[in-house]
C-alpha cells in the first residue's frame, strides 16, 4: 500500500523531531556536530549521516518516527561514512564538471597570455585576453549548465538510494540501480510530493538565514541559525523518503 500524505500524517512528521524522551539533548547534540563541521571539516558530518540514516531505517520499518540516543559512536562513523560514500558518487560528475568550468573560467586568459612568450606587443595582449575571458566564460556556462543536469540526476534518486542501503545494511544496494528504481518510480507523485515538502523547508530556512545575514549586526548568528534549520529539514526528509521507499516497496512486492 502506498504511503498516503494527509495533513495530520504531515503535521505529525513535522512535529516528530520535537517529542519523545530527551529530543532537546538530542537535537542540540546533532546542531553541536553540525556546528563543529565549521572547525573540523568532514569529520562531524559522518555521525550525522548515520543519524539521518538511523532515523530513515525506523520510518522504513514502520515505526514511529523519533530521535534515537545518540549511541554506539563507531558504528555512527562507520555507517556515517558510508552513506557520506553514497552522495558522493552520486554528486561527484556534477562536482568534477563544475569544478572543472570554474577551473577554466580562471585558468584560460592566464594561459593564453603565458603561453605565448615574452610579449612586449600591447595589442596582442589586448586581443588575446578578451579571447580567453569569453571563451572560457563560455566553456564555464556550458559547464554549469550540464553539471547542473547531472547534479538534479544524481540529487533526484539518491534518497531511494539511501534507504535501499539502509533496508539492507550494504553500500552496494545504492548501487544496484534494478532493485531500487522500481520502487522510485512505483509512486512518482507522492516522491515528487515529498520533494516539495523537503525543498520547501530547505528554502525556508535559507531565507530566515538570509534575513538574518543581511541585518549586518546579526551576521555572526546566521549559522547558529541556518544549522539548526537545515538539521530539522534533513530530519523530516529521513522520515518523508523512509516512508515512501517502505510503502513503495510493498506496493512492488504486491504487483
Amino acid at each position: 500500500m502506498q504511503e498516503e500524505r494527509t495533513a495530520d500524517s504531515l503535521k505529525a512528521i513535522l512535529r516528530f523531531p520535537f517529542q519523545g524522551a530527551e529530543w532537546q539533548n538530542r537535537l542540540l547534540i546533532g546542531v553541536a556536530l553540525n556546528l563543529a563541521s565549521f572547525v573540523i571539516p568532514i569529520l562531524p558530518s559522518f555521525f550525522v549521516n548515520c543519524y539521518l540514516l538511523r532515523v530513515m531505517r525506523v520510518a522504513i520499518e514502520g515505526d514511529e518516527p523519533g530521535l534515537p540516543a545518540w549511541e554506539d559512536w563507531g558504528g555512527l562513523f562507520r555507517d556515517g561514512l558510508r552513506a557520506t560514500l553514497v552522495g558522493i558518487a552520486y554528486l561527484l560528475p556534477a562536482t568534477v564538471v563544475m569544478f572543472g568550468g570554474m577551473l577554466i573560467y580562471i585558468l584560460m586568459p592566464l594561459g593564453l597570455i603565458g603561453g605565448s612568450g615574452p610579449v612586449t606587443d600591447g595589442d596582442t595582449i589586448d586581443l588575446l585576453f578578451p579571447l580567453g575571458f569569453f571563451l572560457s566564460m563560455g566553456i564555464m556556462f556550458i559547464a554549469m549548465a550540464v553539471g547542473m543536469l547531472l547534479y538534479t540526476a544524481g540529487i533526484i534518486p539518491l534518497p531511494t538510494a539511501l534507504a535501499h542501503f539502509a533496508a539492507e545494511d550494504d553500500i552496494s544496494a545504492a548501487f544496484r540501480v534494478r532493485s531500487w528504481w522500481p520502487i522510485l518510480t512505483a509512486d512518482k507523485l507522492g516522491y515528487f510530493v515529498d520533494w516539495v515538502v523537503v525543498a520547501g523547508l530547505a528554502a525556508i530556512g535559507y531565507m530566515a538565514s538570509m534575513a538574518i545575514y543581511s541585518t549586518g549586526i546579526l551576521c555572526w548568528a546566521t549559522p547558529f541559525l541556518m544549522v539548526p534549520l537545515m538539521l530539522y529539514a534533513m530530519l523530516i526528509a529521513a522520515v518523508l523518503f523512509g516512508q515512501r521507499y517502505s510503502s513503495s516497496k510493498a506496493a512492488v512486492a504486491g504487483g
